[in-house]
């Protein structure tokens, strides 16, 4: 019935034979996706719809010859649908990538599990990246560290990869950027910004409450009663 609903209200499926809807949405309950995960594919990418049975599942046929999980196939493809539509090459290509640069099994399929949009990038994009933290005093092996933990790092902007990693470099916290890697996702603008907030509040920042500057939005919110626009606003011009 869910499913039923989503066909009638969204205008960009409004193109698809209602057979052709049911018949797709059919096979993905058969793949073991939720209805949830249903919807964001099809709304994420509803060309999907037009793939045959067969297209779908030679692609999956592809990732369980490269030892991927059907769980993990799912995964993917819920974050990043356009995994089904990319060619067969796209997907090899950074695989063989991956292995002529020493990467395990296991590192490949944690780097590609949560960052699958990875399929759709060229090598070039690794190596560029990797150039960027070299260049920047970290060796190779800690970059092949850092990329595991947050792949999604090759997909930013050069110029704001740099400003995110200086800000580490500045602050003497690069062993908390190993801590948790993850914490490159967010902004240099918000990072500067909100570490100025704090001094201005005369909060000594130190390694034991670096982690107020990456706290969720929400908690910086409750804990300071300051947005987040609001810091940038204020404090954006001594930010970098």
């Amino acid at each position: 019935e869910e499913i039923n609903s989503m066909y009638k209200k969204e205008a960009k499926l409004q193109s698809i034979s209602k057979e052709k809807y049911d018949s797709q949405n059919n096979l993905f309950l058969r793949l073991n996706y939720s209805i949830t995960d249903i919807k964001k594919l099809f709304l994420t990418l509803p060309q999907l719809y037009n793939y045959s049975e067969n297209q779908i599942l030679k692609r999956r046929n592809l990732l369980e010859n490269l030892n991927y999980k059907q769980k993990d196939i799912n995964k993917m493809s819920i974050l990043f649908p356009q995994i089904y539509s990319l060619s067969d090459e796209h997907i090899t290509r950074i695989i063989k990538y991956l292995v002529k640069n020493n990467y395990t099994e296991e590192e490949i399929h944690t780097i590609t599990t949560s960052f699958p949009t990875i399929f759709s990038k060229n090598e070039n994009k690794i190596e560029n990246t990797k150039a960027l933290f070299i260049e920047l005093g970290f060796t190779a092996e800690t970059f092949k560290y850092i990329f595991i933990k947050c792949p999604s790092i090759i997909s930013y902007d050069q110029d704001n990869l740099r400003n995110k990693i200086i800000f580490f470099i500045e602050n003497k916290e690069i062993d908390f950027l190993l801590e948790n890697p993850n914490h490159l996702k967010q902004s240099s603008t918000i990072s500067y910004a909100r570490k100025f907030f704090l001094e201005v509040k005369g909060i000594n920042l130190s390694a034991n409450n670096f982690k107020l500057i990456f706290i969720a939005d929400r908690d910086f919110k409750k804990k300071f009663n300051v947005t987040k626009d609001d810091v940038i606003k204020q404090y954006k011009k001594v930010s970098k």
